[in-house]
């Protein structure tokens, strides 16, 4: 006899009783094991609803299983639970699974989103059903989501504006442009997390809008830090401009928000304007650019190669703040970073001058992380060419201790092997 029509299963007795008293893991696994066993699971997982000894927690976990089958009755239970639950832990649970109901099968989905959208005016429950309204990729669905985008309520205009964020539909990309004016800073935030996302999906005519109202946001500080990604993440030259001039105006905005966003951008434009703000901003910020220009590689080898020429011109430089170990160090650790080619022959001198010492054992970790394999070589050689015995000293330590890192390297190669074969 199936699982399905065999109330008495062992199995799934067994899986009722770990759902309700095992741990945190075994009752994940219980839900598994329900899921599995079938229909047969439902009216147990029911019962235990309506048990007034069953605790929060176990309610937590039985929405979770009924959220997996596709089945009227667990549908109308987590409907029940939904409504007569005041754990917002509990609800989220509930409203999840009939999410999850409502996204996997046509059949159940309008009485799902009917009764999810009965609580879409509900200051408590509302953000909890559109964040699981978001779940389904459905055009019902996303009629439920606009419509808590009008809500007076600007939590649920918040969770609705969220959850749009997620939707491709060509409504979408206007409600949140205008958004981004909503007076509630909650609206504002999730309009701007979300159009980072959507540079392609506005029509070209309307962009400039969009940049100049997430530009308007910089100068807030509660809102500068998610417009600076979104302008960021649109990265076109409109959006490298905004962020330029928010610069130049002394924005809200911390100097080294911008400059790490623009780092990030990598493109030929956001290096010129870090190229040009950078030297004359102050050390933090200059700190804080030159490091996001190694974290950050350019997307193409031009602009790569751009990031490094600029890197390179700054630890030529001779005046300040490029003369400071530390601004160095910075610069030195963000060629390396970005592998860049050219960088290897140019930091080579370094090694030989009177710098600091932890600036060549920088010098070291650079080169090799420019050029792992025939680096070796390359520094051996060159060494041998120095006619200064007193200036090659330096660099022969470093050669050593190159050489004794990838004999270190080469040998864990070998210990690996050799377990490998047993």
């Amino acid at each position: 006899m199936p699982p399905e029509e065999n109330l008495d299963c062992p199995l799934l007795d067994r899986a009722l009783l770990a759902l309700a008293e095992g741990d945190f893991y075994g009752r994940w696994q219980a839900i598994a094991q329900l899921k599995a066993l079938g229909s047969a699971a439902i009216p147990p997982l029911v019962a235990l609803l309506a048990d007034e000894t069953v605790d929060l927690e176990q309610c937590w976990f039985v929405a979770r299983a009924l959220g997996e089958f596709d089945d009227p009755l667990a549908v109308r239970s987590l409907v029940g639970l939904l409504s007569m639950t005041d754990d917002p832990a509990v609800q989220a649970a509930a409203a999840e699974a009939l999410g999850k109901v409502a996204d996997r099968s046509a059949t159940l989905r309008a009485v799902a989103l009917d009764r999810l959208g009965a609580y879409l005016t509900d200051s408590q429950l509302g953000p909890v059903v559109l964040r699981a309204v978001a779940q389904i990729q459905h055009p019902e669905a996303i009629e439920l989501l606009f419509a808590g985008a009008q809500s007076p309520d600007p939590t649920l205009r918040a969770a609705a504006i969220g959850a749009l964020g997620g939707f491709l539909d060509q409504r979408v990309p206007p409600l949140l442009a205008a958004a981004l004016r909503d007076p509630a800073l909650t609206v504002r935030l999730e309009a701007a997390a979300s159009l980072g996302a959507k540079a392609a999906d506005i029509p070209p005519a309307e962009q400039p809008a969009v940049i100049s109202a997430l530009a308007t946001l910089l100068e807030d500080p509660t809102t500068a830090a998610v417009a600076a990604a979104a302008l960021g993440r649109w990265g076109d030259e409109q959006a490298v401009a905004a962020l330029a001039a928010a610069w130049d105006h002394g924005a809200t905005a911390p100097a080294s928000l911008l400059a790490r966003t623009l780092a990030q951008v990598g493109s030929r434009a956001a290096l010129t304007t870090l190229a040009d703000r950078l030297p004359h901003s102050d050390r933090t910020c200059l700190l804080d650019g030159i490091r996001a220009i190694g974290q950050h590689p350019a997307l193409n080898e031009a602009n790569q190669l751009q990031a490094a020429d600029l890197l390179l011109d700054w630890l030529d430089r001779p005046d300040d703040p490029f003369v400071d170990p530390t601004v160095r160090g910075a610069i030195i650790e963000a060629l390396g970073n970005l592998g860049a080619p050219a960088a290897f022959d140019r930091l080579l001198p370094g090694l030989t001058q009177a710098t600091p010492e932890a600036l060549r054992w920088q010098i070291l970790a650079a080169l090799r992380q420019i050029d792992p394999i025939a680096g070796l070589d390359r520094l051996a050689a060159w060494v041998d060419r120095l006619t200064n015995p007193q200036a090659a000293a330096p660099v022969r330590q470093a050669l050593a201790e190159w050489r004794a890192i990838v004999t270190a390297q080469i040998g864990e190669i070998d210990t690996d092997a050799a377990f490998g074969e047993r």
